[in-house]
Order: structure tokens, then C-alpha cells, then sequence
């Protein structure tokens, strides 16, 4: 996350893909400071989006560069919506566990996500109705897990590729452009093949080596804090 060129933007980070993380951040501190203050949860969404209201109406009605101008624009772009619906479905995951849900309707929203899914890759990006297909998404995955064995193969690897879906986010584009520009892989087939090969490798690798050791660390250090 660290910009390497020109002004202090996401766009300039050395890893461009991990713009995003810039927002997880951005919310992990946010919920942090709002946590210690003592706010009451009931109260987070509200604050999250009356700051978003706020960064969203400077940086029209006065937009300034620099870091603070990079803050504004973290706190009002449209992403911090995405997480302002994370929250309403952690809230409320418990309903929506609770509400039973036929095979046949199931089928019938899994079309839906997915036909609204492909329009917007053929079609200009939609903030609204990402908005809307992300939860429907999530209904489809959370309610297809209660028809697989809990126990198979194909379960087994959709929670080892979960583990490391974070590494896969980082290392993919870095795999891509190197085996596409220094090796000279043209073909997409080939390069298709290569790329899936060895991001899930280095991964693994990411995953086992960096990733998984900070998450434990992390577990330590929450465990010691945590109220007796």
C-alpha cells in the first residue's frame, strides 16, 4: 500500500491492486477509534455513513490534493458503501440463516446474480447495482452451503482456496505481467494456465509463510486483551 509515484492516490501504490486494502484499513481504524470512545454498535452504521456524507460533499464542494485530500477521498468514495452493507448483513446473518429457502428458488436467484453479474461486465460498472447483486450473492453462497456435505473434496479445496484468497488478490496481477512481459507468454490459454499454476503456488506459499503466522500472532495478542 505504499504509493511509489506521483501524487498520494490508491492509483499510485506499488501494488495497484491493493486499493482496496486502503478502505479495509481505513474501517479497521475507523471501527477501532469508535469502539474505544465507547459508541454502541447500534450506532456505527449511522456514524460510518454520516462521515461518508461528509467526505463525499468535500471533496466536491472543495477537493484538495495532498493527504489529507487522499483521506476525503477514501471516507466519501461510493466503496465505503460496500462495507456499510457488510455490516448490515453481519447484523442480521442470523435471519437470513434462519429463513428457509426452496431448491428451486435457490436455482432461480443463482440465475439472477449471475445474469446481473455478466451485464455489468458487458456494460459500463454500476455502484447500484453492485449494491444490489452483492447481497444476493451472499444468500446464494450461504444458503448453498446447507445442500454440500460438510465433509468431500470439493469442499476441502473451496476452504483451502478461502484461506488463501487474500494472497491470490495480491500475487495474481504481479504472476500475470511477469510471465506476460518477462517471459514472453503470449498465448491466453497458456498464460491462463501458467498464471492459475503459479499464483495458487506462491499463495500457498504467501499464505503458510507470512499470512497465516500474523493471523495466530494476531489471535495471541486479542486473546491476552480480551476481558476476563
Amino acid at each position: 500500500m505504499i504509493p511509489c509515484s506521483g501524487p498520494i492516490t490508491y492509483k499510485s501504490l506499488i501494488v495497484g491492486q491493493a486499493w482496496s486494502t486502503c478502505y479495509e484499513m481505513y474501517f479497521y481504524f475507523l471501527l477501532a477509534v469508535l469502539l474505544i470512545v465507547g459508541i454502541s454498535k447500534k450506532w456505527l452504521l449511522p456514524l460510518i455513513l454520516l462521515l461518508f456524507a461528509i467526505g463525499f460533499a468535500l471533496i466536491r464542494i472543495c477537493p484538495s490534493n495532498g493527504f489529507l485530500g487522499y483521506i476525503f477521498s477514501l471516507i466519501g468514495a461510493q466503496h465505503v458503501l460496500f462495507f456499510c452493507e457488510g455490516i448490515l448483513i453481519a447484523r442480521y446473518h442470523e435471519s437470513i440463516l434462519r429463513f428457509q429457502i426452496k431448491n428451486q428458488f435457490l436455482i432461480g436467484l443463482t440465475i439472477l446474480a449471475s445474469v446481473l453479474y455478466i451485464f455489468i461486465l458487458c456494460h459500463s460498472y454500476s455502484y447500484i447495482l453492485s449494491l444490489v447483486i452483492s447481497p444476493i450473492f451472499f444468500v446464494v453462497v450461504y444458503k448453498a452451503n446447507e445442500f454440500l456435505p460438510n465433509k468431500g473434496i470439493m469442499n476441502t479445496v473451496m476452504v483451502r482456496l478461502g484461506d488463501i484468497s487474500f494472497s491470490i488478490y495480491l500475487i495474481h496481477l504481479v504472476v500475470i505481467l511477469f510471465l506476460k512481459n518477462q517471459c514472453g507468454i503470449k498465448s491466453f490459454g497458456l498464460l491462463l494456465l501458467c498464471s492459475l499454476t503459479a499464483t495458487i503456488i506462491f499463495s500457498l506459499l504467501s499464505y503458510y509463510l507470512i499470512e497465516k503466522k500474523f493471523i495466530d500472532l494476531g489471535k495471541k495478542i486479542s486473546l491476552r486483551w480480551a476481558p476476563k
